[in-house]
């Protein structure tokens, strides 16, 4: 189908800044579109979708100048893994736009929900799709977690429902707020983008910082931040709670899920629940705010979560050698989403973990891995000197071996259960970038390394 050109890039010469996914969809919405006068600004030297480019007849700038003739452009659209601190973007800053804003911009239906957090996006945003769908059949779900939301455009109408998923780098520079904003938790992350942990708050509370009166903004009651931001909001607040029962909310009491939004009621049992983890309930409790709201019985709002399953890289059962289980938690790039899966299980856990910089702290983590099952560390990439520092200082009491491949690793890991039931969790606590493509290709070449093994 045929994108509409938006009035406001006729006749433009516009520039993609950083050409990843997002940039790709960019380029082709605007191409289908009918904008010509496009250019992709990239540092990398040779482009994924370069194929793309070529075929298309699109202008590139590429290598270390490639920011050298940005004042050029009417209009640039950052895409997310550009950061706004970029020096050179300061004389053209007024002509910034981005993917998320083009959406929000354009998009046929205000009901939109978006969803932020630290930990624990991809899954609730997908919960809340699945939940939605079983009162609205043109509920899509798009975002930071797979499918680019300018390719939703052209097949949205006006009453259909959209889920985001939406990271810090989206929301940073948004001026709109979706009608439902969800924000799970807030821990420091980012920093080295962000610049400090206030900056990082104040980008993810864009999620709600527009919303009108009429809109809901779901948050978290037992995170104090979360607590206090929700005081900024203009919109219908509602609480989730694992620790307190609330007046007006959803809540965790006697085994039992319960809601207080209109009535008291039981919406489903804690035993019922598929996902392992305290803080996979922390995603469960939202997404069941978010059906409530929306109209869904709570019956249906029960099977749904019953019959979900993990997403991809997510605590995913990969293999099963003896009584060994292999987990993929790939997705799991800080410190607090690692020790989450730790703690989703008590036999002895052999954790891989490891990677790319993300200058996070790794004390924490070191101490709650003292006291968990963790019985080795298999560390691998460039953190590995400064994991297995903090381990030794702060959890003496675990083995640990530092590996140059994934396989060593994943091999040293089996071995140090010596046949003994346990689970080998890929939980990394790092980014990806120094070994693989990215977190899902870190998780593959990991299922394929456990289907291997003997």
């Amino acid at each position: 189908m045929t994108s509409k050109v938006p009035d406001n890039l006729k006749g433009k010469k516009i520039a993609i800044l950083g050409f990843g996914k997002e940039g790709e969809s960019l380029l082709k919405f605007l191409f289908r579109a009918g904008v010509r006068e496009l250019t992709v600004l990239d540092q990398k030297e040779k482009l994924v979708g370069g194929s793309l480019i070529e075929k298309l007849g699109v202008k590139c700038s590429l290598g270390k100048n490639y920011l050298k003739n940005i004042g050029d452009f009417d209009l640039i659209f950052r895409s997310p893994g550009v950061p706004l601190t970029l020096l050179t973007l300061g004389p053209v800053r007024s002509r910034l736009s981005s993917p998320t804003k083009l959406f929000f911009e354009l998009c046929p239906t205000s009901n939109v929900i978006g969803v932020t957090g630290t930990k624990g996006k991809s899954t609730t945003a997908s919960l809340i799709h699945q939940i939605l769908k079983q009162r609205f059949k043109r509920t899509f779900l798009a975002g930071n977690l797979g499918t680019p939301m300018l390719d939703l455009l052209p097949r949205l109408r006006k009453r259909d429902w959209v889920v985001l998923e939406l990271s810090s780098f989206q929301l940073e520079d948004l001026t709109a707020s979706p009608r439902v904003a969800v924000l799970l938790n807030i821990t420091p992350e980012h920093l080295y983008r962000h610049g400090n942990l206030p900056k990082y708050i104040f980008a993810k509370s864009t999620i709600f910082r527009y919303q009108k009166p009429k809109s809901i903004f779901i948050t978290n009651y037992d995170h104090f931040v979360l607590r206090r931001l929700a005081g900024e909001a203009g919109a219908r607040v509602i609480f989730v709670s694992t620790k307190e029962p609330l007046k007006e909310g959803i809540f965790v009491e006697g085994g039992k899920i319960v809601s207080s939004l209109k009535r008291k009621q039981t919406v489903m049992e804690l035993s019922e629940i598929p996902l392992r983890g305290k803080h996979n309930l922390e995603n469960v409790l939202p997404a069941i705010a978010c059906g409530l709201v929306m109209g869904v019985t709570s019956k249906k709002i029960a099977d749904s979560i019953k019959h979900f399953r993990n997403l991809p890289h997510r605590l995913e059962l990969v293999g099963e050698r003896g009584r060994v289980l292999f987990i993929d938690d790939s997705i799991a790039t800080t410190p607090e989403a690692s020790l989450a899966g730790v703690e989703s299980f008590t036999v002895p856990v052999a954790l891989i973990a490891g990677g790319s910089s993300k200058k996070a702290n790794f004390t924490s983590w070191a101490r709650e891995i003292a006291r968990n099952p963790v019985v080795y560390v298999s560390l691998i990439g460039d953190e590995a000197p400064e994991m297995e520092k903090v381990l030794k200082k702060y959890a003496p009491a675990v083995k640990r071996g530092r590996f140059s491949t994934l396989l060593q690793a994943v091999r040293g890991a089996y071995g140090a259960l010596k046949g003994r039931e346990g689970v080998v969790l890929l939980s990394p606590a790092c980014a990806s970038f120094d070994m693989f493509r990215d977190f899902a290709d870190r998780g593959e070449q990991f299922k394929r390394i456990v289907g291997a093994l003997k």
